[in-house]
């Protein structure tokens, strides 16, 4: 007797053949959008890292029963001209969870800059209504766009009360000059350099500047991926307000308040920096120099007080560029030297860090206290903080 079958019909084989699309290779979009898979939200909680309650929650999604991802990373599945397709179904759903939003709260969507450039997101952010209490999240490649399509996207969502963050801050491709086209509210360190930050001086060093950065913009930082105490501790001595990770709790379907264990683990950690932990009280009002002056306002100055031997050179809204330098100015040679800027906040050790690490010619040069606009308010001298670290 033959084994041998007939071959299945042409309708049998058409049967189990899909045609798929270059732009939904998953699949996935015509699942959202048939509605064969529901969308399930969940609200990754946004810890305060200073009082160790619930600051907000990012709005991921799972669908079909699959991992659970943020809006961007699911749109990494189909093609950058599909992605506000499917970005603009799962942020309207996550919309559509603000009436449950906690009082104070607020409700975090992280979409990518593909999706923001598409009529479908920018529609649905359109017609949401007032955006208040409602973060947007992007990364920086937000703001590379030809026509700015994304950057007005984003400044649709300020105007209706929403505000910005910018993610993954540290990762090696955002760019400064982009952070300050977007001028963020929030800016998020990404994983990678939060992972052993306890530890690893380099990634403490990248921490540390973002923090910097974003007292500069008037910007609240978020450390995201925090697995243990450890890197909990060291994020909360750098001034880190805002956290997310493992320690702090999993996406769960309900906003609630921080977990017990989690809230334990904040307020049990090493305390945010204390005043007299920071270079506040080493700040020394000196008077500064208009940039672009004559070389003879700048001797003038350095002779009615011999004891400086740095003067801040500044813009027209007192904001530093450089400092010049006394010694260069007798000895003839260009005396502008580079300035490296601080905030009165900034905690005593990762300001001594940063000063270690400057080319050995400016080394010693003065630090530059600057308020959170970037306004001149006075020098930290480098030997009177080596001396307030040495009392410590």
């Amino acid at each position: 007797m033959s084994d041998h079958r007939p071959p299945p019909s042409l309708h049998a084989r058409s049967a189990r053949l899909r045609v798929v699309s270059p732009h939904d290779p998953g699949g996935i979009l015509e699942r959202v959008e048939s509605g064969i898979d529901a969308i399930r939200p969940r609200f990754a909680p946004i810890a305060s890292l200073k009082r160790g309650s619930t600051a907000g929650y990012e709005v991921v999604f799972s669908i079909g029963g699959d991992a659970i991802a943020a809006p961007r990373e699911w749109s990494d599945d189909v093609h950058p001209t599909a992605a506000g397709r499917l970005e603009a179904r799962l942020v309207a759903c996550g919309l559509a969870e603000r009436e449950r939003l906690p009082s104070g709260a607020y409700l975090a969507l992280n979409v990518s800059a593909a999706g923001l450039r598409s009529v479908e997101l920018r529609e649905v952010l359109g017609a949401a209504g007032r955006l208040d209490h409602v973060v947007v999240m992007v990364a920086e490649d937000a703001a590379e766009d030809e026509d700015n399509a994304a950057a007005r996207a984003l400044e649709g969502v300020r105007e209706a009360g929403g505000l910005i963050a910018v993610d993954e801050i540290g990762s090696g491709h955002a760019s400064l000059r982009h952070i300050v086209q977007l001028r963020p509210d929030f800016v998020r360190v990404g994983a990678e350099f939060v992972r052993d930050v306890d530890r690893d001086v380099a990634r403490a060093a990248v921490v540390e500047a973002v923090v910097t950065l974003a007292a500069r913009i008037d910007a609240w930082v978020m450390a995201d991926g925090i697995a243990g105490r450890q890197e909990l501790s060291a994020l909360r001595r750098m001034g880190v307000s805002l956290g997310q990770g493992p320690v702090l709790g999993a996406p769960t379907a309900v906003m609630g308040p921080l977990a017990a264990p989690a809230a334990a683990a904040v307020l049990q950690a090493a305390p945010p920096v204390d005043p007299d932990e920071t270079v506040a009280g080493l700040v020394e009002p000196r008077p500064a120099l208009p940039w672009g002056g004559s070389l003879d306002q700048v001797a003038d100055a350095f002779l009615e007080d011999p004891r400086h031997d740095a003067i801040v050179l500044v813009d027209e809204r007192n904001r530093p560029l450089a400092l010049a330098e006394r010694a260069a100015l007798l000895r003839g040679e260009p005396y502008e030297r580079p300035v490296m800027r601080i905030a009165p906040t900034s905690p005593l050790k990762s300001v001594a860090r940063r000063a270690a690490a400057r080319p050995l010619l400016e080394r010693f040069h003065p630090l530059v206290a600057c308020d959170r606009r970037g306004v001149y308010l006075g020098i930290v001298r480098v030997e009177q903080l080596l001396d307030a670290l040495a009392r410590d």
